[in-house]
C-alpha cells in the first residue's frame, strides 16, 4: 500500500490568497484578527478543496486526503494532508517551522 502525504504552503500576502480571503470575508459576518487566522479557519472549512481541487483528485490517490495539521505563521499557513495521521520529516518538509528547527540542530 502506498502512503500519500502532501503539504500545501499558502502565503497570506500573495495575490492568490488575498483574492480567496476576500471571498471568505464576504461570506462571514465576523472578522478575525489577521490574515493568518482567517486563512487557518478557511482551510479547516474546506478552502483547499475549493481552490486547489487537483490536490484530492488524482489517479495516484486511492482515498481522500484530509488535513491533519495546520501550522500557522505570521505570513503563511502550512497544511499537512494525508489519508491518515503522520509525522512530518524535517528534511522532506516545506514547512518553514520544521526547516528552521532542523537548521538549528545541524
Amino acid at each position: 500500500m502506498v502512503f500519500i502525504q502532501k503539504e500545501i504552503l499558502l502565503v497570506t500576502s500573495s495575490g492568490f490568497t488575498q483574492n480567496e480571503l476576500s471571498c471568505v470575508r464576504l461570506s462571514r459576518t465576523e472578522s478575525l484578527n489577521n490574515a493568518s487566522d482567517e486563512l487557518e479557519e478557511a482551510c479547516w472549512d474546506g478552502l483547499i478543496d475549493s481552490i486547489l481541487p487537483p490536490v484530492n483528485r488524482s489517479d495516484q490517490i486511492p482515498g481522500r486526503l484530509f488535513i491533519w495539521q495546520l501550522f500557522v505563521g505570521n505570513q503563511f499557513v502550512c497544511a499537512d494532508m494525508a489519508e491518515e495521521p503522520f509525522n512530518s520529516d524535517a528534511l522532506d518538509s516545506i514547512n518553514p517551522f520544521l526547516f528552521f528547527k532542523h537548521l538549528a540542530h545541524s
